[in-house]
């Protein structure tokens, strides 16, 4: 806008201006910003995981109707030798199970042992899993 004054004199006026004039450090906002909606699960940051190889035990000789409440008792039963990291039975059916250990050599502790008996089976089965197979879990 320009302003005309009645003695003929102009000044350019705009609400920029004005504003700017008022407020040196920015003028006010009534609007807060908007606050970043949450991001999904899928898409939060996430620890990096580091790889420890000869960790994964695979258990055979399960029944093959092994559930939830049996990753308890398995998880229980391999603590004895040392921190277990993880139980997966997601093959069950099969009579098998996989548990991964914190370090590599209670693993390897949990397979030198002959005779594995647990509330489980009389037969328990362990073998160490390495390469291709342990990196799929």
């Amino acid at each position: 806008f320009i302003l005309v004054r009645t003695d003929d004199t102009e000044e350019d006026f705009s609400y920029l201006k004005c504003v700017t004039a008022a407020f040196p450090g920015g003028a006010p906002t009534s609007r807060k910003k908007p606050e970043a909606a949450p991001k999904p699960q899928a898409e939060r940051e996430r620890p990096e995981r580091t790889y420890v190889s000869n960790c994964l035990v695979k258990c055979g000789g399960l029944p093959d109707e092994a559930g939830e409440t049996d990753i308890d008792k398995l998880k229980e039963y391999f603590a004895k030798y040392g921190e277990v990291a993880w139980v997966d039975n997601k093959t069950a059916g099969t009579g098998n199970a996989y548990v991964r250990f914190k370090e590599a050599p209670i693993a390897q502790k949990a397979v030198d042992e002959t005779a594995h008996t647990c509330e489980l089976t009389e037969k328990l089965t362990v073998a160490l899993v390495q390469g291709d197979e342990e990196k799929k879990h």
